[in-house]
């Protein structure tokens, strides 16, 4: 947690500079009684040659002393002045000391302090780069800390596409360990470039998501344009080698239609050449279909229709709305809807 001991230095050095500080500043403050007094008896004897003085001034005015009496009552007087201002000149320094004497007690307190590594944070230790006995240069880390909930992906963007990039813009970033995607926001451009590949970096601020940790590879996707592409589900395609196909429904039946695949986004593929807008599907064992080409392979996918309602349909009506919205006509899709085929509740 926050405030947490993690390394403890040797500092004996450190405590001994402590210490005399400690001893300086108490040394001072005992002096503070003589001081005091010395100020009181000063003031006293101040006191006393005014009023003896006042008396002399008033003898000396009836002529009833001699002149040498009248300049010793003065004399007396400015001694105890100049006595009583030196006093309280020896009390401002002692109080000038004391103050010196805690600054010198609190630098020591801070040296002091450093020997005491704490946690600035919550977080987990995941690097410890010495053990017990060694040396502790400055400038060397210690342990490495990360703190959980905050991190941040640094994205290398080439330079001819800087001027897409904002700070405060949304993008969409995968994490192939975790397996998901997920949104953030980029939250600083640097802005120099690096000599060797001519790149700027990009920090985008991650939500907090469980598992998540330092080191991991990731990719950020930031929309810059928009174009019609055919996309297909991506359960629906099948692997075999270099080898991409999907079945597809023609007149009631599956056939086999070879195709080349290319990004993927989300549950979707991008098909570049071998397909045109139809229905595709990846269900297996269809009741009423007849598989002319090879066989179905994958699982049959919950499509979550109605009871009674065709499932060819259900698939249909999706892969029209993604193709419609991608900027194809799928009207004359809708003549080749599987018939007589339904999905048990």
């Amino acid at each position: 947690g926050e405030g947490q001991l993690l390394v403890v230095l040797d500092a004996a050095d450190l405590e001994a500079n402590y210490r005399r500080a400690d001893a300086g500043r108490e040394e001072a403050r005992s002096t503070i009684p003589e001081a005091e007094n010395g100020v009181a008896a000063a003031k006293a004897n101040r006191e006393l040659a005014q009023a003896t003085f006042k008396r002399m001034s008033d003898l000396f005015a009836s002529k009833s002393i001699s002149n040498q009496e009248y300049d010793e009552a003065a004399a007396r007087l400015k001694a105890a002045e100049a006595a009583h201002a030196m006093a309280e000149s020896k009390r401002t320094q002692l109080t000038s000391k004391i103050a010196r004497a805690d600054q010198e007690r609190r630098a020591a307190e801070i040296q002091r302090g450093y020997a005491e590594l704490r946690a600035p944070f919550a977080g987990v230790v995941t690097a410890k780069s010495v053990e017990p006995g060694n040396l502790a240069t400055p400038g060397a880390p210690l342990l490495t800390i990360e703190r959980d909930g905050q991190y941040r992906l640094g994205v290398p963007v080439e330079e001819s596409r800087l001027a897409l990039i904002r700070s405060g813009s949304k993008v969409t970033v995968m994490l192939d360990a975790l397996g998901r995607s997920f949104d953030a926001t980029i939250s600083e451009v640097t802005p120099s470039v690096d000599a060797a590949s001519r790149a700027y970096l990009v920090k985008i601020d991650l939500p907090a998501i469980p598992h998540l940790r330092s080191g991991l590879f990731g990719r950020a996707r930031l929309v810059v344009g928009r174009r019609p592409v055919l996309s297909v589900p991506a359960s629906a395609v099948m692997e075999r080698g270099q080898v991409q196909s999907v079945f597809v429904v023609e007149n009631g039946a599956a056939r086999l239609r070879l195709i080349t695949i290319g990004r993927k986004m989300a549950d979707r593929a991008e098909v570049l050449s071998g397909l045109k807008p139809r229905l595709v599907t990846d269900a297996a064992n269809l009741p009423g279909s007849r598989v002319l080409e090879g066989r179905f392979t994958a699982v049959q996918q919950s499509v979550g229709t109605p009871q009674g309602r065709p499932a060819g349909a259900k698939y249909l009506g999706e892969f029209a709305q993604d193709v419609k919205a991608s900027g194809f006509v799928a009207q004359a899709i809708a003549r080749h809807a599987v018939r007589g085929v339904s999905v048990a509740p």
